[in-house]
């Protein structure tokens, strides 16, 4: 009996002991490069998905100077007239410049009920592209507004050429 236990300690020694570590600690690396090979069979199916396309298309910069010379609000007049809304200050600004082409800044307050506030603004993001709303935000004070309209101020930006 004494014989087959030590043999059975060198067979686990030998064979069952190197299996028993190298799976400890070759498990995290195998399941590592599993990942590192998915990874790479996804970078190539997105390259052969867009091959044809262009991944960064450049924006198209439209000629329109909305901003600057207050062609923004004559647009977006009609709309606070329909909707009651009206137009408390508009404000802007260059911010930076670079060759051809400024950014201008404009702060636009406009005051009415909250849903035709909405509405307003609605228009202004469907049909008003080249200038982009960066900061929005609604006030009310029972105190400063005697007839319970809420204020808006509406940061916007476009890039002029």
């Amino acid at each position: 009996m004494k014989y087959y236990s030590g043999i059975i300690k060198i067979v686990a020694l030998i064979i069952i002991m190197p299996i028993i570590l190298g799976k400890c600690t070759f498990s995290k690396t195998f399941r590592l490069y599993g990942d590192y090979r998915h990874i790479q069979t996804l970078e190539e199916q997105l390259v052969r998905t867009t091959s044809g396309k262009s991944v960064l298309a450049p924006l198209q910069l439209s000629n329109e100077n909305l901003i600057s010379n207050g062609q923004l609000v004559e647009r977006i007049g009609q709309v606070c007239e329909e909707n009651n809304v009206s137009v408390k200050q508009y404000e802007p600004e260059l911010l930076d410049s670079e060759g051809d082409f400024k950014l201008y800044n404009a702060s636009l307050i406009l005051a009415g009920n909250y849903i035709d506030l909405v509405k307003a603004l609605k228009y202004c993001e469907d049909n008003i592209q080249p200038v982009k709303i960066s900061t929005l935000k609604f006030e009310y004070d029972e105190k400063k507004m005697k007839d319970k309209k809420v204020e808006m101020t509406a940061i916007m930006k476009q890039i002029e050429k």
